[in-house]
């Protein structure tokens, strides 16, 4: 047994149980950090770590699985899912774009802040996911480079979790914390202020010393020009990779099905579709495995040229003239779409064949690029982080892609398919659900998790997204990544780190005042989220800064609010949120312009809370 700091009176701390759990925090971080398996994987396994260690019982281990934190973040990604398939986040981008004007500084502050009032209500990512499209639409009408405005749009989105209590899940945590110990929660607008203050000071620092730091505008050639499916084949260098062939009689593949075929696997072709006779206005058919192929009909290939030629030479298949304009849009329902693999993606690590993306999402993989090089023999290589994806297949399905969280983004939709698939008729529906949520947890007519589950079950009911759609908006990963670590707080405050941990600060750091226990806490939190997740990282250290309140003898809501804060403040390093590595490509930003820009910011906004928090929250 050991005495822990500060000689707390009548408290001793079991030092094999706490060195026990520290180490597994330990290999969970570097595990987390490593990303050599999936975040929810590895939250799985330090669960089963801490209970077959005896940190925690097995109902202390299933016990985050039923947290209200887990319920609300689940009901909260329908909520966000009804306002993005109502076309209420598009219609917002929109509004973005005709509105932008042509000024930096007007600019810089409709981005801004127009990305914070979304992300108030919606996911961060999902938020960046629809806003970056709009952005580097309205760059490109100003005449500038959209480096000017997307790193301000990712620093908008993380900066309007702090918004409100539904903006982010480590608001959601802290709140749950304050719960838990019998203390006055915060309230939806508690978040607020101190949001505000971020956001003010955020927008100012950019215009005045961010934007000096970031690259010179450049001008754009495409000004003013909205993506299409042409533009992006052309991107993809289409050209002389798209043939029609002709079936005729003689031919060996008439009666073959498309899995007998075998020509993506064989040769790396892909089947695009087929017109049913040689009719070429007759509508383009869907392929599927089972599609059988039968004379006179028009097959649309997309493959190497060289592995073409191969197949042109079998017997009986007539070459038709080649489209030098051809583009999916002229097919009707059919397009192409581009797709980013995020840093913490499913698909990182596997083949083409092996993730089974072209069956899932009912669309077909035409090329892959890393780095801005165009990959040869795509279903050769093994997905990386940062690849971008050239998908082809029906509107509706493309724009079923957005609703995906985890493993991609949608990073390039063409115009003709934005107004696909979207319930435009039940936008008002959406926002009236939205706003009695705020109404319901503003006045506390509901606890939060009741009142947010009564309204995705209503977005359901009325219309706004299918059940299917409900269960594709979630974001599994996050929630049983946060299921499986708050154990691990359960098991520092029952080993006693919690309050060794607070001890240290309070011994260390309190006697210069709380103000600089409260820099303590948002320090460690901010370095902590740079290798795991900020909800992960708040459910470590909001029971350490709740010890170290009571420890001074302290309210601790300034210190919790503090945590909070430091977990939404990922600017210093494009690793630190998926937010920031989503607009790295399209921005074409290095690591050190995050470091050089996203550093002071994160220091500064450390000052801010520190002078401000105590104002709002008095100790």
């Amino acid at each position: 047994m050991v005495q822990p700091p500060g000689g707390l009176p009548g408290v001793l701390l079991n030092r094999n149980a706490m060195l026990t759990v520290f180490l597994i925090l330990g290999l969970t971080i570097v595990l987390f950090s490593s990303e050599k398996l999936p975040l929810d994987l590895t939250g799985l396994l330090a669960l089963l770590a801490l209970y077959l260690t005896g940190s925690v019982t097995v109902d202390e281990a299933l016990a985050g699985f039923s947290n209200p934190v887990v319920v609300t973040l689940a009901a909260l990604f329908v909520v966000g899912g009804a306002l993005f398939r109502t076309g209420v986040a598009a219609r917002f981008g929109g509004w973005l774009a005709r509105h932008g004007g042509s000024g930096e500084g007007r600019l810089l502050l409709l981005v801004m802040a127009s990305s914070a009032l979304l992300s108030a209500f919606m996911s961060s990512t999902g938020t960046v996911a629809i806003l970056i499209p709009a952005v580097v639409g309205v760059a490109r009408k100003a005449r500038m480079s959209p480096t000017r405005l997307l790193m301000p749009l990712s620093y908008g989105c993380l900066i309007g979790g702090m918004l409100t209590l539904v903006g982010t899940a480590p608001n959601l945590v802290v709140q749950e914390a304050l719960q838990d110990a019998g203390l006055q929660p915060f309230s939806f607008f508690s978040f607020t202020p101190i949001g505000v203050s971020v956001l003010l000071t955020g927008i100012l620092y950019m215009k005045f010393i961010g934007l000096r730091i970031l690259p010179a505008p450049q001008s754009e050639a495409t000004e003013g020009e909205a993506l299409t499916s042409r533009a992006l084949a052309t991107d993809y260098h289409w050209k002389g990779r798209i043939r029609r062939i002709v079936l005729r009689p003689n031919c060996s593949l008439v009666g073959q099905t498309v899995r007998e075929l075998g020509l993506r696997s064989r040769l790396g072709i892909n089947l695009l579709g087929f017109q049913i006779n040689r009719d070429e206005a007759a509508p383009i058919e869907d392929v599927t495995p089972d599609t059988r192929l039968h004379e006179d009909c028009i097959i649309h290939l997309h493959g190497e040229p060289e592995d073409l030629e191969k197949l042109l030479r079998i017997d009986g298949i007539e070459k038709l003239p080649e489209l030098d304009t051809y583009t999916p849009n002229v097919v009707g329902d059919h397009g192409l779409a581009e797709v980013l693999l995020t840093p913490r993606s499913r698909l990182i690590g596997k083949k083409l064949a092996e993730s089974r993306f072209q069956e899932r999402y009912d669309v077909t993989v035409i090329s892959l690029k890393r780095v801005g090089k165009l990959l040869k023999n795509k279903e050769i290589h093994r997905l990386r982080f940062g690849d971008t994806l050239l998908v082809y297949g029906r509107l509706k399905s493309l724009v079923g892609l957005k609703t995906e969280r985890d493993s991609f983004v949608v990073s390039g939709m063409p115009q003709e398919s934005q107004e696909v698939g979207f319930r435009y008729e039940k936008a008002w529906v959406a926002v009236l659900l939205a706003l009695l949520m705020l109404v319901l947890m503003t006045f506390g007519i509901l606890p939060s998790a009741m009142a947010v589950l009564l309204v995705a079950a209503a977005a359901v009911l009325t219309g706004c997204l299918s059940s299917e759609d409900a269960y594709r908006s979630i974001s599994w990963q996050s929630l049983i990544l946060i299921a499986c670590m708050l154990p691990m707080a359960q098991a520092l405050e029952k080993s006693g780190g919690v309050q060794f941990v607070a001890g240290l600060m309070n011994d260390y750091l309190g006697p210069l005042g709380p103000r600089f226990v409260m820099a303590g806490l948002f320090l460690l939190c901010s370095l902590f989220s740079q290798f795991i997740s900020n909800t992960a990282t708040t459910v470590i250290v909001a029971p350490i800064a709740l010890e170290a309140a009571a420890q001074a003898q302290l309210a601790p809501h300034a210190f919790l609010m503090a945590v909070s804060v430091a977990a939404s403040c990922a600017f210093a390093t494009p690793v630190a949120s998926p937010v920031n590595l989503l607009v790295m490509e399209p921005g074409r930003y290095k690591f050190m312009d995050f470091v050089k820009v996203g550093l002071p910011l994160q220091l500064l906004v450390l000052v801010a809370s520190m002078l401000l928090l105590p104002l709002f929250f008095p100790l």
